[in-house]
């Protein structure tokens, strides 16, 4: 910004830090003091700044560092039998080192006949899970395609 002034630009940083460490530790701190530091000397170069994170944050490990997971593949085969359900869990992170391929949606693709309806609602119920949505809502809600998912 001292020889150049794009009218925009755009940065971005990985988020390996902020799945690493908690809040509060030495090296988050150290992380955004750094951050901090990058962005007090664009706002003196007179750029205006805009943050924000691509996804929002859920503790993907209990307290005592255990995976905090609810298999719904598990489920399934309890409720509806052994392989009646497929479930997918389609994370495609490359950087399984922080995210621990731990992640928060799920496709389950249920067999002909199932209740829907009800298998929804016991999912729902379930702590951990937050949102259970058929397709179409899917589709709707979050503009996926209709022929690329359950």
């Amino acid at each position: 910004l001292k020889e150049f002034r794009p009218d925009i630009m755009y940065l971005t940083t990985t988020d390996y830090v902020q799945h690493k460490y908690a809040p509060g530790v030495p090296q988050a701190n150290a992380f955004y003091e750094m951050f901090d530091k990058y962005l007090t000397e664009l706002d003196a170069l007179g750029a205006a700044i805009v943050v924000t994170a691509d996804h929002g944050m859920k503790p993907k490990h209990k307290a005592d560092g255990s995976p905090d997971v609810v298999y719904v593949q598990d489920l399934l085969d309890e409720w509806l039998g052994k392989d009646a359900a497929r479930v997918i869990l389609p994370i495609t992170d490359p950087y399984v080192v922080h995210h621990g391929a731990l992640g928060s949606f799920a496709t389950a693709y249920l067999p002909d006949g199932a209740d829907q309806a009800g298998i929804m609602a016991r999912l729902a119920k379930i702590d951990g899970i937050m949102l259970v949505v058929d397709s179409p809502t899917a589709c709707e809600r979050f503009e996926l395609p209709a022929d690329r998912i359950g």
